[in-house]
């Protein structure tokens, strides 16, 4: 039996790839590494009655309480209210509200907050057309997040110190970019 040779620097340099394809390779590997790991976050309330009170008209109030935590991944569900980034970056947030008020005409306006102050991109308003009759509101905005800053929602009242009852809602949150 005789033993293979070894073969020479041009004859490896025949089949091994160049430094560009392993280039490739690594960025595409990195690319399925991030992929897998991307922050994301969602939370929702479903047929449900928040109430939240309203003292003063155009006010921004946060909903602060009767959401539930959806799928997480580096995001964070919290105080049944908020989605708090364990990542800082640019994230797409879409969210969705059922609304009503049980006075009558009222025109309510909602958005999302970041750590508790109301944003100005990615709101929506309605005008609740009798009592008792619920209206659809939804809005997408792009924002940068740093670690531990929080996502949560808000509505306002533009016509009167009138409570607003929260019927549906939901909030998506995913990281477009580091």
């Amino acid at each position: 039996m005789q033993l293979p040779t070894v073969p020479t620097r041009e004859e490896l340099g025949k089949f091994l790839p160049s430094q560009r394809v392993i280039r490739a390779i690594e960025q595409l590997f990195e690319w399925i590494l991030f992929l897998g790991n991307v922050p994301f976050g969602e939370m929702f309330a479903t047929n449900t009655t928040i109430t939240v009170t309203v003292s003063a008209a155009n006010t921004a109030y946060e909903i602060a309480s009767g959401i539930t935590g959806g799928t997480t991944n580096r995001m964070t569900f919290g105080s049944g209210h908020y989605l708090k980034a364990d990542m800082a970056g640019t994230y797409l947030v879409n969210w969705s509200a059922t609304l009503d008020t049980s006075t009558g005409v009222d025109e309510i306006e909602g958005g999302f907050m970041i750590d508790g102050v109301a944003q100005s991109n990615g709101t929506s308003h309605t005008t609740v057309s009798a009592s008792n009759k619920g209206s659809c509101i939804a809005a997408s905005a792009i924002c940068t997040l740093t670690s531990a800053q929080q996502l949560s929602l808000f509505v306002r009242n533009h016509t009167a110190a009138r409570d607003i009852v929260v019927e549906h809602v939901s909030m998506t949150a995913l990281m477009i970019k580091t």
